[in-house]
């Protein structure tokens, strides 16, 4: 188009900086302030009550390793994408959502685990899972007539793989 492609990849540069210090900003923002208004609110309503937090609370205390994490991820997906259809698997495309957040994540517990070397291993099978899991589902919906759908959620794949392999042939014995 109209623009430079080394101004355009700058800005977009600068637009995904941004959109993390934000992020990290807000995390910080949650752990300071909100958490403990919601926490007397809730020893009022429900005592005992533990908050429960997503996976960016722990971006704040290794960004290198989210970065690295999302890359990393990213590459498995990549690699994942091309390699499943292969074994007669559907090809997943990448998510960057879940990318980033699953993957930078996955970064920050492999960089404690294994250091550097533990981030990259893991974010790139990490990605690779993330992958695989979808496409394997792809067969389960279609015998359930819902043709080429998936599902991209641990807590609904894991629901449906369950359902599929250990569920439906109990209850087909009945």
């Amino acid at each position: 188009g109209d623009q430079n492609y080394i101004m355009f990849a700058f800005l977009q540069a600068i637009q995904f900086v941004v959109g993390v210090y934000v992020l990290l900003a807000g995390v910080r923002l949650l752990l300071g302030e909100i958490v403990p208004a919601f926490r007397g609110i809730a020893m009022k309503l429900v005592p005992d009550a533990i908050p429960a937090l997503d996976c960016p609370v722990f971006f704040p205390y290794s960004p290198n390793a989210v970065i690295l994490g999302f890359i990393t991820t990213t590459i498995g997906t990549i690699i994942a994408m091309f390699t499943l259809p292969m074994f007669g698997l559907a090809m997943i495309l990448p998510g960057m959502l879940t990318n980033f957040f699953a993957g930078g994540t996955a970064g920050i517990f492999g960089n404690a685990v294994g250091g550097r070397r533990g981030a990259i291993i893991g974010g790139i099978a990490h990605g690779f899972f993330i992958t695989l899991l979808p496409a394997l589902l792809v067969t389960i919906f279609n015998s359930m007539g819902f043709i080429n759908a998936t599902a991209t959620d641990v807590d609904t794949v894991a629901a449906a793989l369950l359902y599929a392999w250990i569920l439906s042939p109990v209850l087909k014995a009945f």
